[in-house]
């Protein structure tokens, strides 16, 4: 059975902005990728809310997602790795521009792949997604004040890096149209529509069960 580990922050744990609830696990689109794609995979979703490449802002609520990402990894070893994360890299205290925080995701990602070298682990395949772009009128504006225009360039150094290390790439903005609600946080509709895309990728250009473990 192909397995997917599905890695993020507060948007793939499911952070409802109306209520500050999660939402259930059938609405989350880890959730409702599992269901799209069938029995022939596994999802599983480890999102996080405030987690970042690199970075720790623990007064803030942020912390660092490498050393989570590695551990999945030695627990789930999966064939796939669908990786959304570098919204809140872009918090104004740690000062970063889109080009840093991509890079921070390269490195995490580099990491990653010498980590599966000296652990004789699998390389999974990578799907980096764009996140969609900061809304500065949601009630989050005033916590990621200045951040949106870093927010809307991501996408673009998100697709370079992707193609550098050979990694698929899925911009979330061409599949999840609607704003933000709150600035930061997809709704029921926008997880479902980001589900879609993702299924679509996978199962149609991906060749997604070609890569599955051999037990």
């Amino acid at each position: 059975m192909t397995k997917i580990l599905c890695f993020g922050d507060s948007n793939t744990w499911g952070y409802q902005a109306n209520s500050g609830k999660r939402f259930t696990q059938d609405q989350r689109w880890p959730g409702v990728l599992a269901k799209l794609i069938g029995k022939q995979a596994q999802v599983v979703e480890n999102g996080l809310p405030g987690r970042t490449t690199y970075l720790n802002a623990i007064e803030f609520g942020f912390r660092s997602g490498i050393d989570d990402l590695l551990a999945e990894l030695r627990q789930q070893r999966p064939d796939w790795l669908i990786i959304m994360l570098g919204t809140n890299d872009l918090f104004p205290a740690f000062g970063l521009s889109a080009k840093q925080v991509a890079a921070n995701l390269e490195k995490m990602l580099k990491e990653l792949t010498e980590h599966c070298a000296q652990q004789q682990l699998k390389q999974p395949k990578i799907l980096i997604l764009a996140p969609l772009a900061i809304n500065q009128s949601g009630s989050f504006a005033e916590l990621f004040r200045g951040a949106e225009h870093h927010s809307q360039d991501l996408s673009g150094y998100y697709q370079r890096l992707a193609v550098e290390l050979n990694c698929e790439y899925l911009d979330v903005a061409k599949h999840v149209t609607a704003r933000l609600e709150d600035g930061v946080h997809l709704n029921e509709t926008q997880h479902r529509a980001l589900a879609k895309a993702l299924a679509q990728k996978l199962l149609d250009e991906c060749d997604l069960f070609s890569t599955q473990q051999t037990l």
